[in-house]
């Protein structure tokens, strides 16, 4: 007669407090929290404080990738070419849409001066190359300047044709914006909500809105310092090796 039941799993759950397959996770008793505030960039200057700050920082996309593995165990080549298409995919269609406005409804824009030097283009992308205040002033203009023919010498119909398509430009920039935004916040919010990580949504949209970096670092130094690993939140426990390197041994089945 098999006496063994499922209680000594379920009670060995609750003892340990670690995920057992087939018992549902428990409630927490209190949220967790983010290590440190979102505007504390090092943390405490820990070694891996810095080292998430840095990565935050510097290569954001091997931090977010790093994130994204750990908690929800997604690939980390696939989210680094993810954050790669999205965020270099959004200053590319801003920049190219651009060029393209100006030189399908401004042609005159790029007229040469009479030494062969696009001079109408280097004062719009502002370039300039002043050898004194007098040259600078005779031959280079302000934003806003009125001449002839408009500012900085652009034909006042080249602007007429232009301003309606960088507004809507700029309305599609906005757009993107949003939605990158609410992209990132949302995975911010899965991983909070995995781990009961107290806070709300519009906490989580407003930090990638205005400082990103400062979000994505809390996150990494996190994670870091809290042991997660294939989505299990294991703790900073002091003396503690990580989980990955730590050997599991496998269980044997006894013989009667």
């Amino acid at each position: 007669v098999n006496i063994m039941s499922k209680q000594p799993t379920e009670q060995t759950a609750l003892l340990t407090e670690q995920p057992v397959q087939g018992v549902p996770a428990q409630p927490l008793k209190a949220p967790r929290e983010w290590r440190g505030k979102w505007y504390a960039f090092c943390g405490d200057f820990s070694a891996p404080d810095v080292v998430s700050c840095l990565l935050a920082w510097k290569l954001p996309f091997v931090a977010w990738s790093w994130n994204q593995n750990r908690t929800m165990g997604f690939s980390f080549f696939w989210e680094m070419l993810r954050f790669v298409f999205i965020t270099l995919g959004f200053f590319a269609t801003l920049h190219v849409g651009c060029c393209l406005i100006m030189m399908a409804l401004c042609p005159e824009g790029r007229e040469m001066h009479d030494d062969g030097e696009d001079m109408s283009m280097r004062k719009m992308l502002h370039v300039h190359h002043h050898e004194d205040d007098e040259h600078h002033n005779h031959h280079h203009g302000h934003w806003g300047d009125e001449g002839p023919d408009g500012p900085h010498g652009i034909p006042k119909e080249c602007i007429a044709r232009i301003a309606p398509a960088y507004l809507a430009l700029a309305a599609l920039g906005i757009t993107l914006f949003v939605y990158i935004t609410l992209f990132f916040a949302r995975r911010r919010t899965a991983i909070r909500e995995r781990f009961g990580i107290d806070g709300t949504r519009k906490e989580d949209c407003l930090l990638y809105a205005f400082c990103a970096p400062c979000a994505l670092a809390q996150e990494t130094r996190t994670l870091m310092h809290e042991q997660v690993h294939d989505g299990v939140w294991y703790g900073a426990l002091p003396g503690v090796a990580p989980p990955s390197a730590v050997a599991v041994p496998t269980a044997q089945k006894m013989v009667v």
